[in-house]
């Protein structure tokens, strides 16, 4: 075998050990799904950084600019310090190979007198996916804000705050996650960049960074690259197989009065089960992962963003038009999104399906509100999500 292979298989050793060992901890439903809810502020910070990035960071998004909880979050800091470090380092090589940052940036003009690569609004007009600059703004706007609500209440993100010991921790991960998701864009963007400066035909585009990792880099650096994408991906898997996990064992499946230790091995073997179908799913029909994240990621927005919002803040809002804010939100988004893609529509940037399918969500909302009444328990429970707890008005706070 050579490095590479050698360097991925010790990796995964690692990883398979580290869960393994923090599987056996898992004692109750409690600590498999939030962790006993005692995660200090790295590992939140950790977990909340690689399942924000995942493969998409690595895979689909540098694509795009070159052309059980307690094992979860551990594995995740893990993850998030590997391929944040290694990310850096084959910046500085890259750049350093290719004769220092002067050199590359002129470089990077000179193409961009040919191609218009580097714009704000990146390559538009006819054969690219934005007709002017003005879409892509409008486009970019609605992704982001739609990023930020995915941010807040998807459940791969909104699960990792309920690991958390308390709300402190929960807000200072925040912080600090807002000023390292910035940087570690820009380090793992750039390499994508600069590397039409030596191959600007690497097909399909999402394969820049193995390229990189496997003709430019040293081996070794190139092997622990492949490691970084390698722990992205298995970040992402960790984080959705336990998500689906718990929605199959504890949301479709009928409670049978099942004790922590049935629903723990229930929960496992769907986990296994689902891996499986997606594993063969995987092979048998190739995706580009940038545009699926964003197509899976922001139907969230649509179909939670209403909901998730107006359960907190609404004082109206009633569990039937909850539901079926976020059915329809749902339905919106990808009807909306297939009947553009199949070219029956012309959707302009308004009204891209995000915002489609959020406002049909809205909609739903107040019209099944109007037609309901809050009940008296529903607005026990709004009325506690308000109170700050005792543990919370101390200043004596464990800054760990």
């Amino acid at each position: 075998m050579d490095v590479f292979a050698v360097t991925i298989l010790i990796s995964l050793v690692v990883y398979v050990a580290v869960g393994n060992y923090a599987g056996r901890r898992v004692k109750n439903v409690d600590d498999y799904y939030v962790a006993g809810r005692q995660a200090p502020t790295l590992l939140i910070v950790g977990s909340l950084i690689a399942s924000y990035l995942s493969t998409n960071a690595f895979l689909g998004e540098t694509g795009e600019v070159y052309a059980g909880s307690r094992g979860v979050i551990i594995t995740d800091t893990i993850m998030f310090c590997l391929f944040s470090g290694v990310s850096m380092a084959a910046m500085i090589y890259v750049v350093h190979s290719l004769g220092g940052w002067d050199t590359v940036m002129a470089g990077l003009a000179a193409l961009h007198k040919d191609t218009g690569m580097l714009d704000w609004h990146g390559q538009v007009g006819p054969g690219y996916d934005w007709p002017s600059a003005l879409e892509v703004g409008i486009w970019a706007t609605v992704v982001w804000g739609a990023w930020g609500v995915v941010a807040a209440i998807s459940p791969w993100q909104s699960s990792r705050y309920l690991i958390a010991k308390n709300e402190q921790v929960v807000i200072r991960a925040g912080v600090l996650c807002a000023i390292a998701l910035p940087i570690l864009n820009e380090i793992t963007y750039f390499p994508a960049v600069a590397i039409n400066l030596v191959n600007p035909d690497i097909e399909p585009s999402a394969e820049a960074m193995i390229w990189l990792s496997l003709n430019m880099l040293p081996p070794l650096l190139g092997a622990v690259l492949l490691t970084g994408i390698l722990a992205a991906a298995l970040s992402s898997a960790s984080t959705f197989l336990s998500l689906v996990g718990f929605a199959i064992s504890n949301d479709i499946l009928p409670d049978k009065g099942r004790d922590d230790a049935h629903m723990l091995k229930l929960t496992r073997w769907v986990m296994l089960g689902v891996g499986l179908v997606v594993l063969v799913v995987g092979f048998a029909v190739p995706m580009d992962i940038f545009w699926l994240t964003y197509y899976v990621g922001t139907v969230f927005a649509s179909s939670w963003g209403p909901v998730a919002f107006m359960s907190v803040w609404s004082k109206t809002i009633t569990a039937d038009a909850a539901f079926w804010g976020m059915i329809s939100g749902f339905v919106g988004n990808i009807l909306a999104r297939a009947l553009d893609w199949g070219g029956l529509i012309d959707l302009p940037a308004l009204l891209d399906p995000i915002i489609v399918g959020a406002l049909i969500s809205f909609g739903m909302i107040i019209f099944k509100s109007r037609r309901g009444e809050v009940g008296a328990e529903e607005k026990i429970y709004r009325k506690r999500l308000h109170q700050v707890p005792e543990d919370e008005k101390t200043n004596d706070w464990n800054l760990k």
